[in-house]
């Protein structure tokens, strides 16, 4: 099934991929040094996009409240010290569980409905929240731009438009 959206996701993860390709770059004690910014250091963002994209996996396919909760409080724990190469690894394995459960969608704009304990519900659709894990993940990734720089090093350019280049 082609979608829009999921060129949109498609992006998201190029996007990714070139961040840890930069990060890679630097030495471990610049990925975990502490920067003054939104978040401690580079590595707690990493972590950040990856919980935020396994809640949303999560919600999308309907799971309860309290399952993502076990779930991302789980990996939390268990990925606080990752290398980055072992949060990309994780973000592989999380990618194709998206792509799975959206290539098994008939219709990604008919309306759902999901619940939160403290928001309520709303009504929306799956692009629709496809939509809202790559703008988180792009506001996230020129988070990580900036701690870089303050760090001395060059972010990555994650922009949509170098990634419509680069796939031509």
């Amino acid at each position: 099934m082609t979608h829009h959206s999921l060129d949109f996701y498609t992006y998201h993860n190029w996007a990714n991929e070139r961040v840890f390709e930069r990060l890679k770059e630097v030495p471990e004690e610049i990925y975990r040094s502490e920067v003054q910014s939104v978040f401690p250091n580079l590595s707690a963002v990493v972590l950040h996009i990856y919980l935020t994209d396994l809640v949303w996996i999560g919600a999308m396919a309907d799971e309860s409240y309290e399952d993502i909760q076990m779930e991302t409080g789980a990996a939390s724990t268990r990925l606080q010290t990752a290398s980055i190469e072992e949060i990309e690894r994780e973000y592989a394995i999380l990618k194709e569980r998206y792509l799975d459960f959206f290539l098994g969608r008939e219709d990604l704009d008919s309306k759902i409905i999901r619940s939160h304990p403290q928001f309520g519900s709303v009504e929306t659709t799956l692009s629709e929240l496809l939509h809202h894990v790559v703008n988180h993940g792009t506001y996230h990734r020129g988070n990580i731009t900036a701690m870089m720089r303050q760090l001395g090093y060059h972010g990555p350019s994650t922009d949509y438009i170098y990634y419509l280049y680069a796939k031509k």
